[in-house]
């Protein structure tokens, strides 16, 4: 599931944690589905042509899906270093930043 209006996007930001690790940034808050799922919005520079901001979307998307914690919305930016580093580390990078997010208060 993702965030698709500007009301969640803009409750996410004003009521969210935020965090960055490595090259992500994120703004984590409560929230999610009605079914345990999070929500994720995803924030990708518009100066990278379409198939730059595609390829990131994709990659990050993919890795919110391998290490999203549940019942949570998130928005999670990127640009196009996004794209330079491998995988495993994207997702590490992910990880810290949604732990850095959690702890604060």
């Amino acid at each position: 599931m993702s965030l698709r209006s500007r009301a969640d996007f803009q409750r996410v930001s004003k009521e969210g944690n935020r965090a960055r690790a490595g090259v992500i940034a994120l703004t984590l808050a409560p929230g999610g589905d009605d079914l345990g799922r999070s929500r994720v919005g995803l924030a990708v520079a518009t100066r990278s042509g379409a198939v730059t901001r595609n390829r990131i979307r994709r990659r990050l998307k993919e890795a919110v899906r391998v290490a999203a914690p549940s019942r949570q919305d998130l928005i999670v930016r990127g640009d196009d270093r996004v794209l330079g580093l491998p995988f495993q580390e994207l997702v590490e990078n992910l990880r810290s930043a949604l732990a850095r997010a959690e702890e604060r208060p």
